[in-house]
């Protein structure tokens, strides 16, 4: 019997409830036992093998990255004054936040990551250099010691769907695997990394 406020021979379950009113022993014991069936990200995506669904996750991907910039399309230079203001903004951040990390003696590094041909072939050259390039490669001259790593035509990635989860933009473990050991090669020779 224990002595909780308003009860006297509170039992044990009471007086657990009484000091953890929002944590329940039940949830507590299906948390600790569920634990164990998650260890990363790649364990909760299920993978694309067949090439018409991996056609159709990328004209999803694309379909909805339009609708969240309001764009027509990924391949027209053509954009809106409200897209060339967004561009403009957020590279404004983007030089906020290199000139803020290399104030503090950051190395800084902006990387762009892969993409498979099955997703590239929904970009124009034109548009990502108008929308991505050029505004990082600005930021680039006005700050030279940041690196700039661009893999998104790395051509590891290009022919291989099945080093990405859904055929072409998330990387699936050995997708990532290769693009980690990737980057480490390049900052090791860039900035003498060791080992």
């Amino acid at each position: 019997k224990f002595n909780i406020p308003g009860n006297t021979t509170a039992t044990f379950k009471q007086k657990l409830n009484y000091i953890f009113p929002i944590i329940h022993i039940k949830k507590i014991i299906s948390l600790l036992s569920d634990e164990g069936r998650c260890l990363d990200v790649y364990d909760n995506k299920n993978l694309i093998n067949d090439s018409a669904a991996i056609d159709e996750a990328m004209k999803h991907l694309t379909l909805l990255w339009k609708n969240m910039f309001g764009l027509k399309n990924l391949y027209d230079t053509t954009l809106s004054d409200y897209n060339y203001q967004c561009i403009k903004d957020n590279k404004i951040i983007l030089e906020q936040l290199v000139d803020n990390c290399l104030k503090k003696r950051c190395s800084t590094v902006i990387i762009v990551p892969p993409f498979s041909d099955k997703l590239n072939k929904y970009f124009s050259d034109e548009f990502v250099k108008i929308t991505l390039e050029e505004n990082v490669k600005e930021v680039k001259r006005k700050y030279p010691k940041l690196l700039y790593l661009d893999y998104r035509l790395s051509s590891e990635f290009q022919d291989d769907a099945g080093l990405f989860m859904d055929g072409g933009f998330l990387l699936n473990r050995r997708g990532s695997q290769i693009l980690i050991k990737k980057i480490f090669g390049d900052l090791k020779s860039e900035f003498y990394l060791n080992n």
